[in-house]
């Protein structure tokens, strides 16, 4: 029996062992690709909903080569978003569609390659995984609370006469100051008018918060005076 059959009886079935595995790898990581219930495995598209990082801080973004080897390594301020929008970027160019996820909590993210990639010379250089680190938490700014200004209600008497009312003194009695008939409002009306202007506030307020700087809000009221 020479040497080459030799070697083939000890390290053939060896090899085919791992043949058998990494096909076994393989379709075990595209069936959690199709399960929607499985988190280990996702698609590049997918991770954003479902990274568990701080929101905002600074973090250090590494990307490891499949030899163990650093491929790139920075610093990004900002959001957790932004730290992940660098690695997808760098696993895109890879071509790399779809990653195991080792580790996503609030201050790490450990992704992987599905399955090393053996083709070619220079299997070892290509992008392997990538760790995020959260370094140092910010906490994002709190929306400042705007102020509003309502301004004065305009009334008409039987009269014609007009007058103007601050809406801090709407419910308070009031005489028309032309023909001195009573002009008080009835609870209704002053409960009528305070719902409209908190309906006005809570539209102004979001618009604010949808970026808006300055905002005028109307609403008409009749009341039976």
């Amino acid at each position: 029996m020479d040497a080459d059959t030799i070697e083939w009886i000890i390290f053939g079935p060896l090899i085919v062992g791992m043949l058998i595995f990494s096909w076994w790898a393989m379709e075990e990581s595209h069936r959690r690709l199709d399960d929607p219930n499985d988190d280990r495995t996702l698609y590049l598209d997918q991770l954003p909903g479902k990274l568990a990082l701080f929101p905002t801080g600074t973090y250090r973004v590494t990307v490891i080569r499949q030899s163990g080897n650093v491929h790139a390594e920075h610093i990004v301020t900002g959001t957790a978003q932004d730290a992940l929008a660098a690695v997808l970027a760098t696993f895109r160019r890879a071509k790399i569609p779809a990653v195991h996820i080792g580790t996503n909590t609030e201050t790490e993210l450990r992704i992987g390659r599905l399955y090393h990639d053996h083709r070619g010379r220079k299997e070892g250089k290509k992008v392997g995984s990538a760790h995020i680190a959260l370094l140092e938490r910010a906490e994002a700014p709190a929306l400042a609370e705007p102020s509003f200004t309502i301004q004065p209600l305009g009334f008409t008497c039987d009269c014609g006469a007009r007058a103007e009312v601050p809406f801090a003194e709407i419910a308070e009695p009031r005489a028309c100051p032309e023909c001195g008939v009573d002009a008080t409002l009835t609870p209704d009306e002053v409960a009528q008018i305070e719902a409209a202007a908190e309906e006005a506030r809570a539209e102004a307020l979001e618009r604010f918060r949808a970026g808006e700087t300055t905002i005028h809000v109307e609403r008409k009221i009749t009341t039976e005076d």
